[in-house]
């Protein structure tokens, strides 16, 4: 097969165009959201500065085989060397999978030209691979797979210049041949299929033609890459036997058939039908024919290993993306040749990449579990969390509760407080689930509850009812959006001292802080008799200086009848003294109703509280 050198501007301009697209999607969400569980465990076997000095390449090899030996070592060496480089925050470290990204579409138009032999063929192919929904998520997962991806294209593209090319190959490209077929297999497990099939079709080619010596050194190349494998291959073994002793999900056909659908479903934006016009139309050049070949065995030897390890995230099919975008490149060559637009088809594949990407559902399809906003929770509680609080991690119906608290640790371990994971998967039932949050509230105080909301739950409204029950009390949403709720829960004391009201205890919930940028925070308690009217009293808090100037106040209404508490931020409280003063009011008339204060004297404006 011969492959054209020359390409034209027009064709050097759209490549330019699309790779720095390709690189602005992938870039706008480097730092869009916190690490998840799979990214902290990339962090933590490339030996991140979070969790100590920089490691060695030997201490890397021993904790990856030690603890997380599921995973190759090719990646841990990369992101270490990546990250002692650059540093390790989440946007730092995440750009090692852009540029994977960025490499592997450019890969890929070389690669779609050559076996297509017109560069349309590799520009379409690379625009429907940098615009696919499923390409576009793991731009920024800080994860092997965009390299699993790249290491694909780059085999095929290699190995198909050795082969193919008219032009005689160097020891370069045999050597380049032996890096690629190494690094690939150090990189990820699955990689050993497309590998494993290559290495059949070059014994295959037997068949044709007589071994010759491109053959018998290409040959060589990928033992060589297979052999810089075998220090890793016990851990391999060892690997795959957690792997199917772990139990996942119960493997079915019905299971095949969702990673199938969901293959083809993700990768075209969502429409499946696109995609499927593209496919039929690339059956028309029979270049495409040995494509076709890879993808159907790639697809049926992973799917084979789906059901044997019981596994359903839908990451271990990546290796398919490739072959996938080139047969779109070939669908776009040959609808051109009918004189439908490339630019028109693309434009079409990119519109349903607009429409699809943040999409939930769709980013359930692709990560399985799409991590909560742990990061941005952690955000909002900063300087609100006292170190006797505890924080509760409240996690939907179908969200799997090993992800959860290694983030949560990273984030706000450092907060003091005691963290606690609460579902129903592992607790089903409601009186072992309503046992689990009291024990996870424990005699705290106050007590945080954080939950993402995308991840229904059928115990929210139990989980506050049993808190109600241990006298905790909803005192504040922080935040209540699309994927975060964050609500703050007092305990009310019946035996504390507090300020006796007609018919209203007042009583604070641990103690008034205020912090180092002036922010006063105060957890105030109410018991409110049910002869006390309601709608007709509202609660001014106010700070006094030492001299008994008015700093700054808060004001809400009073609580209906029953138990309740109210969480107040008050701003601009300078260092120095305060008190703290409290007064209960008609607010159609103003009147204040009296209080008897702790030592037992009347007030209508009692001390809650004072400092220095």
């Amino acid at each position: 097969m011969k492959s054209s050198t020359k390409l034209s501007p027009i064709y050097w301009l759209a490549l330019l165009g699309l790779l720095l697209a390709v690189t602005w999607l992938g870039g706008r969400k480097l730092n869009a959201d916190g690490v998840w569980f799979d990214e902290w465990w990339s962090w933590y076997a490339a030996g991140t500065s979070d969790f100590g000095p920089p490691l060695s390449p030997a201490e890397i090899w021993n904790r990856v085989s030690e603890e997380d030996v599921r995973q190759g070592i090719g990646y841990p060496f990369m992101l270490a060397a990546w990250g002692n480089t650059v540093g390790w925050t989440e946007f730092a470290t995440r750009a090692l999978s852009l540029l994977a990204g960025v490499l592997t579409v450019a890969v890929v138009f070389r690669l779609g030209w050559a076996v297509g032999k017109h560069p349309l063929v590799g520009l379409g192919a690379a625009a429907a691979l940098g615009t696919s929904v499923w390409f576009v998520y793991f731009l920024h997962e800080m994860r092997v797979y965009m390299f699993l991806v790249l290491g694909v294209a780059a085999l095929l593209l290699v190995y198909q210049r050795v082969m193919d090319w008219k032009r005689p190959p160097g020891w370069a490209d045999y050597t380049a041949l032996a890096l690629v077929t190494a690094g690939l297999l150090n990189a990820h497990y699955f990689a050993a299929v497309p590998i494993g099939l290559v290495g059949l079709w070059h014994l295959i080619r037997l068949v044709r033609e007589r071994p010759n010596r491109r053959w018998g050194l290409a040959l060589l190349a990928l033992i060589v890459g297979g052999l810089l494998f075998v220090p890793w291959l016990a851990n391999l073994i060892r690997g795959m036997e957690i792997a199917q002793a772990e139990f996942r999900v119960q493997p079915d056909a019905s299971l095949l058939l969702k990673i199938a659908g969901d293959t083809f479903y993700t990768f075209s934006n969502t429409s499946a039908a696109v995609f499927a016009v593209l496919a039929f139309f690339s059956l028309l050049n029979r270049a495409s024919w040995k494509i076709w070949l890879l993808l159907i065995v790639i697809l049926a030897i992973n799917l084979a290993a789906y059901y044997v390890f019981g596994l359903n995230e839908l990451r271990y099919n990546m290796a398919v993306l490739p072959l996938l975008a080139v047969i779109a490149g070939f669908g776009i060559y040959e609808l051109g040749k009918q004189r439908v637009p490339a630019a028109l088809v693309i434009g079409i594949w990119a519109a349903g990449l607009i429409a699809v990407e943040g999409d939930f559902r769709v980013e359930g399809m692709i990560q399985r579990w799409p991590p909560q906003p742990t990061r941005e929770m952690a955000q909002v509680l900063e300087n609100r969390v006292e170190p006797d609080d505890v924080i509760i991690n409240l996690l939907g119906n179908d969200n799997r509760p090993t992800l959860a608290l290694h983030p949560l640790t990273h984030y706000m371990g450092d907060f003091g407080a005691r963290l606690e994971v609460v579902e129903n998967s592992t607790y089903p039932g409601t009186q072992i689930f309503a046992e689990r949050v009291r024990q996870a509230a424990g005699d705290a105080q106050r007590l945080w509850l954080v939950y993402d909301p995308r991840w229904e739950s059928n115990e929210w409204a139990l989980t506050e009812y049993v808190l109600n029950e241990q006298n905790l009390y909803h005192c504040a949403t922080l935040t209540d959006t699309d994927n975060m709720r964050i609500w703050g829960f007092g305990r009310l004391n019946m035996d504390a001292p507090a300020r006796q009201f007609d018919g209203i205890n007042v009583s604070l919930i641990g103690d008034v802080t205020v912090s180092a940028d002036g922010i006063m925070r105060a957890w105030v308690g109410y018991a409110v008799a049910d002869s006390v009217l309601n709608d007709t009293y509202s609660v001014a808090l106010h700070v006094l200086d030492a001299d008994g100037q008015l700093l700054a106040q808060a004001d809400y209404s009073l609580p209906p009848p029953g138990n309740a508490c109210r969480f107040s931020e008050i701003a601009g409280i300078p260092s120095g003294s305060y008190e703290l003063h409290i007064a209960i009011y008609n607010w159609q008339t103003g009147e204040r109703l009296p209080a008897a204060a702790l030592d037992g004297t009347t007030s209508d404006y009692p001390m809650l509280s004072s400092e220095g």
